[in-house]
């Protein structure tokens, strides 16, 4: 007899659940189960228990099964637990699918469904270019969205599945993030490869350290130094008012620049990035900055002086760090992670152009509400520098 075998997919709305949780099912020839069907199907009397017979069932004819949009609290949780020891089924992956919330919306702005069976389709989706319903043939409607629900919603579930997650990842061989706001092969390829390497989202690594007031030229804030307990680096945070236990704080993650930060190069805009971010978070009068020592993203000062010389003689910043061996981006977020629990913060949004630092604090469970855009106005020392990071680095930058 096969071992049995599950894969459970968690996600807000929005988040394309069934997409990539069908995508997965199809890969491992598993049984796909969606708690959204189940939902839409019986009343809210019944549904747990439809949910244990579709397992059971299930089972009974596979011994792999996907589960998507279940459990996303307590409760779920435990009964989840009681049915997979009750079938000594073994939790081979927990996948959270994290997005920021303007995307949900658009997402779930963008869906059909079938009024007489309550099936969702995506409006991307080759079915609902035929305005019929595969499941019962029925016309379909688009989907009517009310932004404040959804918000609603969104909130609730990144506070509840917390717990659901912390009653079954000690038993499951692998459990991580995903962030959703990317192309769809890139979130099945992460998917897989952290399902292969058996990840686990790891415990805490930054632990506060010190703290004090800071009286600084853009205005008054607190600020907190946070070490490693594995490599001994540190980070620091940089606060501006009441951020305990609030939704959508406003946050610039700053990577270390000696040359732009300290003393002023032109050849980057990155200290002008570090003023105006701390000047917009005064003005806002709440609001955090996290600056992490990942100098040169991440080849080090010595390198990047490198690199600099490179630069004079007609590299481009990219082709500089490849030129010395090293990779485009080196740079890791675990830190702001880390700082966010600590400071208790719900969601962020946060003050970048790159959009990859977005998903990169996506794939660390990090709560990216959306996007506030951080540009310079460019200078003749530093415009090709920028151009390179719009170009060749993904940034969203409007050069004229």
């Amino acid at each position: 007899m096969n071992q049995k075998e599950i894969y459970i997919f968690v996600g807000p709305p929005g988040a394309n659940k069934t997409l990539y949780s069908k995508t997965i099912a199809d890969f491992f020839d598993a049984l796909h189960i969606a708690w959204r069907d189940i939902k839409v199907k019986t009343n809210k009397e019944n549904k747990l228990k439809l949910l244990e017979n579709s397992l059971m069932n299930g089972f009974g004819e596979n011994d792999k099964i996907v589960l998507s949009g279940f459990p996303i609290n307590k409760e779920e949780a435990q009964f989840l637990l009681k049915i997979l020891n009750k079938e000594k089924v073994t939790i081979k992956s927990i996948i959270q699918l994290n997005i920021n919330l303007e995307e949900a919306i658009f997402n779930l702005e963008n869906r059909f469904f079938c009024e007489k069976c309550g099936f969702v389709y995506r409006g991307d989706s080759h079915i609902v270019k035929g305005n019929f319903c595969s499941n019962c043939g029925s016309a379909m409607l688009k989907n009517k969205v009310d932004r404040k629900d959804i918000k609603n919603e969104y909130y609730t579930f990144f506070e509840s599945v917390t717990e659901a997650i912390r009653i079954l990842s000690p038993i499951s061989e692998s459990y991580f993030s995903v962030s959703a706001n990317q192309p769809k092969h890139f979130v099945i390829s992460s998917i897989f490869e952290k399902i292969k390497s058996h990840e686990k989202s790891i415990q805490t690594i930054y632990e506060k350290k010190s703290s004090s007031k800071l009286n600084t030229k853009f205005g008054s804030f607190d600020i907190i130094a946070y070490l490693s307990k594995i490599h001994y680096t540190t980070g620091l945070a940089i606060i501006k008012g009441d951020i305990e236990n609030k939704k959508g704080v406003l946050l610039r993650v700053h990577s270390s620049c000696i040359t732009g930060d300290i003393f002023g190069s032109l050849f980057c805009d990155c200290g002008d990035q570090l003023a105006e971010a701390l000047s917009i978070i005064e003005k806002n009068k709440q609001g955090l900055l996290i600056y992490l020592f990942q100098e040169g993203r991440g080849i080090n000062i010595i390198n990047k002086i490198d690199a600099y010389s490179l630069q004079r003689k007609g590299a481009d910043t990219v082709d500089a760090n490849e030129m010395l061996g090293f990779p485009i981006e080196m740079r890791e977020y675990t830190a702001v992670r880390d700082i966010l629990n600590d400071l208790k913060i719900k969601s962020v949004k946060i003050l970048t152009n790159n959009l990859e630092k977005m998903r990169e604090l996506e794939e660390l469970g990090v709560i990216v509400e959306g996007r506030v855009p951080l540009e310079i106005k460019p200078c003749k020392d530093n415009k090709r520098y920028l151009s390179t990071k719009q170009k060749r680095m993904g940034h969203e930058l409007k050069l004229k």
